[in-house]
C-alpha cells in the first residue's frame, strides 16, 4: 500500500513516519479550524484580538500550528498546563457558582403553543394586537386532534409582523375552544367554526436565542390561557436554529415537560398562567404560576446530559 517507507518495526516498537500521524489530526484540526472561523465572523465576534486554547487537544503542537497557519490575524495563547484548564474550572466552579456570570446560550430554548390569529378569527374585536384564546370551552370528542402539550399564547403587546412570520406554512387544525359555561356539541356557531381555521399548532414560542449572552438566573416570562381547564403540559425544546417556526421543525429536540393539572377554575381563562425559563445555570429551571390564585409549579432540566 505504500507504506513500506514510513512504518518500520525496531526494538519492539512500531515506528511511523510523522506524515502518517498528521493524517489522523486532518480531519478534526479542519472541522476545528472551521468552527473558529464560522465563530469570528459574527458581529459580536468583531473586537476579539485572542484566543485562549485550553483542554488536553489545545496542548497539541499540531492544533498550534493549524491554529496560527489559518487564523494569522489573531493572537493564539497556550497557558502552561492547558489540559487542566477545564479541570480547575470545574473544580471552582463547584466551590464557587458564582465564579461563572453569564453564560452564552448553546441552544435557541422555548416551549410549544397554539396561536390563533385573533384578528382574521374575529374581524369585529377591535383588540387587533392580541393573540389569544376565544372565550368558548367544552371537549371535543375527536379528542386525538387535540395536543394538550401546547398552551395557547397571549400577548398583552404584539403586532401584526408577529403573527405574519407564520403565515407562510401555517399548519390549521382543530382545537378545543373555551366558552365560560359554554357547550359545544352540535350547535358550534359559524363564527367558531371559522376561527378554528385560524388555529396554528405546534408554534415555537422562542424564549432566547442561541448565541444570547445572558447572565446567570436570568428569566423569561411569558403569559398563556391553557386550552383545557383541568390541565395542561408545558413542553420546552431547544433547537440550533436561531429562528424556529414549529416544533416539529428539523432539528428542534424536546427536553421536558412540566405538567400542571388546576384544582379548581371553571374556564380556561380563570387559570390563566405566567411560565418562567430561568437560565444560565447548569440546569433550566421551568416555573408555572396560575395568575388568578399565585399557586405555581416547577421543574429543573439538566442541560448536561
Amino acid at each position: 500500500m505504500g507504506l513500506a517507507d514510513k512504518v518500520t518495526f525496531s526494538s519492539d516498537k512500531l515506528r511511523l513516519d510523522v506524515s502518517i500521524v498528521r493524517g489522523w489530526f486532518e480531519a478534526p484540526l479542519n472541522e476545528i479550524v472551521a468552527h473558529v472561523k464560522h465563530l469570528l465572523v459574527e458581529r459580536k465576534m468583531k473586537y476579539v484580538q485572542r484566543i485562549l486554547l485550553v483542554g488536553g487537544f489545545g496542548e497539541c503542537q499540531l492544533v498550534h500550528e493549524e491554529m496560527k497557519r489559518n487564523i494569522p490575524n489573531k493572537t493564539i495563547i497556550i497557558p502552561n498546563e492547558a489540559g487542566l484548564a477545564v479541570l480547575k474550572g470545574a473544580v471552582r466552579f463547584g466551590h464557587m457558582p458564582n465564579v461563572v456570570s453569564s453564560r452564552v446560550m448553546k441552544y435557541t430554548y422555548g416551549v410549544s403553543v397554539v396561536r390563533i390569529n385573533v384578528k382574521e378569527s374575529l374581524p369585529d374585536s377591535d383588540n387587533e394586537d392580541n393573540y389569544s384564546l376565544t372565550n368558548n370551552c367544552s371537549e371535543s370528542d375527536d379528542s386525538s386532534d387535540i395536543s394538550f402539550n401546547d398552551l395557547e399564547a397571549v400577548y398583552s403587546s404584539g403586532s401584526d409582523d408577529d403573527f405574519n412570520e407564520f403565515d407562510f406554512g401555517m399548519r390549521f387544525g382543530r382545537s378545543q375552544r373555551c366558552r365560560d359555561g359554554g357547550s359545544q356539541g352540535d350547535n358550534q356557531s359559524t363564527a367558531d367554526k371559522e376561527s378554528d381555521e385560524n388555529v396554528i399548532h405546534n408554534v415555537f414560542d422562542k424564549f432566547v436565542e442561541v448565541g444570547d449572552g445572558h447572565p446567570v438566573g436570568h428569566e423569561v416570562r411569558r403569559v398563556y390561557i391553557p386550552t383545557n381547564p383541568r390541565m395542561a403540559e408545558i413542553s420546552v425544546y431547544c433547537t440550533s436554529d436561531p429562528y424556529p417556526q414549529f416544533v416539529t421543525d428539523p432539528g428542534c429536540e424536546q427536553l421536558g415537560v412540566l405538567s400542571i393539572e388546576f384544582p379548581d377554575g371553571e374556564t380556561c381563562e380563570d387559570n390563566k398562567n405566567e411560565v418562567t425559563l430561568i437560565f444560565g445555570d447548569t440546569e433550566l429551571v421551568v416555573k408555572a404560576k396560575i395568575l388568578r390564585t399565585g399557586l405555581e409549579f416547577f421543574t429543573k432540566i439538566d442541560c448536561l446530559k
